[in-house]
């Protein structure tokens, strides 16, 4: 499962080839000049860049640097993977690999996932629909996880640890392989080799091969097979979970059989396997009500949607904003549909909102779709000049799925998150949920470039358009709102994002 150094150079060279000495000397040229001039910012932050400067206070070193690497013709590739700003290489399917800087977002689509190489040849797979971010914590390195899952191959560390950390619980390792996934309700940890510490608040306690760990009670309980099941390293997860000299004193589960290794995928491939689950009863009814109202719930086991279109559904399913879906015909934003969806009250509300939804409009609507990544306009939140102005106040918490209690309001407990009538309110909010929220309000993807990892909360007022109102004491318009109630600035620019191509649908079967 492990790849020494050698074979992790090899990698990079296969993904960053080798330069000639040509195209060496100009990409020194390219560095000597960003140094110079200190106006790239698409792959070092400000503070990175300040601390390269003082890491080369003359012209003189960066000469002796330059001309170094093109006498020798020395790999590029290999300079950048080593040097501390650059924290790993990422791999997504049908995406050139990058390299990934401190603080900097890493989200998978719905339909791939993506492989992390960090510096000290640890590898992380991300499963699909996640998001982390890589930060140097003040005794080793940490991945912050978001949403999703992830499954770390961590190398032996020879100084610190390696931590990852979501929302409720704090996972530490030397050298071991260990899933954790993010939900709604709690985190999980399962460990395939070695050991791992969580700590949960005061709370801490070591999880050895085979074992697992939640950090909500309630939380439903899932084998090893439902939580591995996806990795394209099950196989060897198999092979390494059989009994042996090496077992915990609890058996560990057996996975089942991994299936034979797949050719590659095409580059337009169908975006759910025939193996997800499905809905066990469903009704598609149309809606022609004419109301202007939609509305989304269920209870256990249970899914609804009324009055929606299936743009709207579409946006849900997949996960992706409005703007990121391409090839649609204009009757799926013009009819709005009932849906009424029951399968096994122990399905988890993630599955019935994403796989099983996908599921259903495949059948239903004969949807058929793929990924794409495309250059497209974006917003780059940044700190104004000023700094920030967020503020951490307390919040309460509750068991999921209880009733607010009287004399509390929904905002007074962490993780709220409302808008409407352009009026904004979050309660202990992370940037990148923020900036999540943001994307929507601005029909544009939102990219967090703040480098704030905190949770903060904000409430936000503004007018849409400035121009159809004469009404003095109006709130400013969103630009001016964030820049002042926030100490937030969106900077136009360009980016690839994950956009979703429509191939086919058609009008429902109804029963």
């Amino acid at each position: 499962m492990r790849r020494d150094d050698q074979d992790i150079k090899e990698i990079f060279g296969q993904s960053f080839p080798a330069p000639s000495q040509e195209q060496t000397k100009l990409s020194c040229e390219r560095v000597l000049s960003r140094l110079r001039t200190a106006t790239d910012v698409s792959e070092y932050t400000t503070d990175e860049f300040e601390s390269n400067r003082l890491e080369h206070p003359s012209a003189l070193i960066v000469a002796a640097i330059v001309a170094a690497l093109v006498l020798g013709a020395f790999p590029l590739v290999w300079s950048y993977v080593s040097n501390s700003k650059v924290y790993a290489i990422v791999e997504k399917d049908g995406v050139s690999p990058y390299r990934l800087a401190a603080g900097e977002i890493v989200s998978t689509d719905v339909w791939t996932g993506a492989m992390l190489t960090l510096s000290d040849s640890s590898r992380v797979e991300m499963r699909s629909g996640s998001e982390l971010l890589l930060e140097r914590a003040s005794d080793g390195l940490r991945i912050r996880l978001n949403q999703g899952s992830v499954i770390v191959n961590a190398a032996k560390q020879r100084d610190g640890h390696l931590f990852v950390q979501t929302k409720d619980v704090t996972v530490s390792v030397v050298g071991t392989i260990f899933l954790v996934s993010v939900e709604e309700t709690g985190s999980r940890v399962a460990v395939l080799e070695g050991e791992v510490h969580v700590q949960q608040g005061a709370i801490g306690k070591s999880i050895l091969r085979g074992q697992q760990f939640a950090t909500n009670p309630s939380m439903e309980s899932r084998t090893l097979s439902e939580q591995f099941g996806w990795s394209r390293h099950l196989a060897e997860y198999v092979a390494m979970l059989q009994p042996g000299p090496s077992a915990a004193a609890r058996p560990a589960e057996k996975l089942p059989e991994a299936a034979a290794p797949q050719a590659q995928a095409a580059p337009q491939r169908p975006v759910v396997p025939s193996s997800r689950p499905q809905f066990e009863v469903a009704s598609v009814k149309r809606n022609l009500s004419g109301s202007q109202a939609i509305r989304f719930g269920g209870t256990t086991g249970r899914y609804t949607a009324t009055n929606a279109s299936l743009r709207l559904l579409i946006q849900r399913a997949y996960q992706v904003e409005d703007f990121q879906i391409s090839g649609e015909p204009s009757w799926i934003n013009s009819e709005n549909y009932d849906i009424e969806a029951t399968t096994n009250p122990e399905t988890s509300r993630q599955d019935m909102t994403g796989p099983m939804l996908q599921a259903l409009l495949e059948d239903r609507f004969k949807l058929a779709v793929h990924g794409e990544t495309k250059d497209s306009a974006v917003y780059f939140l940044t700190p104004v000049k000023t700094g920030l102005k967020l503020t951490v106040g307390s919040c309460l918490t509750r068991e999921p799925n209880t009733p607010v209690p009287a004399g509390r309001r929904q905002f007074d407990y962490c993780g709220y998150f409302g808008i409407g009538d352009n009026n904004l309110r979050a309660t202990s909010t992370r940037m990148e949920t923020f900036a999540n929220v943001l994307s929507m309000i601005m029909k544009r993807k939102v990219l967090d470039k703040t480098g704030y990892t905190n949770e903060f909360d904000a409430i936000l007022k503004w007018t849409p358009d400035l121009s159809a109102t004469t009404n003095a004491d109006a709130s400013p318009s969103i630009f001016t709102a964030l820049e002042e109630q926030l100490g937030l600035k969106l900077e136009s620019g360009r980016a690839p994002i994950d956009i979703l191509v429509i191939d086919h649908v058609e009008h429902p079967s109804e029963n």
